[in-house]
């Protein structure tokens, strides 16, 4: 019985996962870096903070969201496959 449920829960998350369109994941990792970066950019005022430099600060705020964005589209191509 279980087994059963587990699977029509993941039947159900697949179909949800489908439709979603990928902008709205896009538009959520913008925002994330967004915010990452003005973070950085507020609360790094010293030259010993690091990164100190706008492009080390960048570089990190896309970087820190981009796993999630990763798993995240992964997900959607498996969902969409499936």
């Amino acid at each position: 019985q279980f087994g059963r449920a587990e699977q029509i829960g993941k039947q159900l998350a697949a179909a949800q996962q489908r439709s979603r369109p990928l902008w709205q994941y896009l538009l959520m990792y913008a925002g994330c870096v967004l915010v990452i970066f003005l973070f950085f950019a507020t609360a790094n005022d010293k030259p010993t903070d690091f990164p100190y430099d706008w492009k080390d600060q960048l570089l990190l705020a896309l970087v820190l969201p981009a796993g999630v964005l990763i798993a995240t589209v992964k997900a959607l191509v498996q969902a969409v496959r499936s």
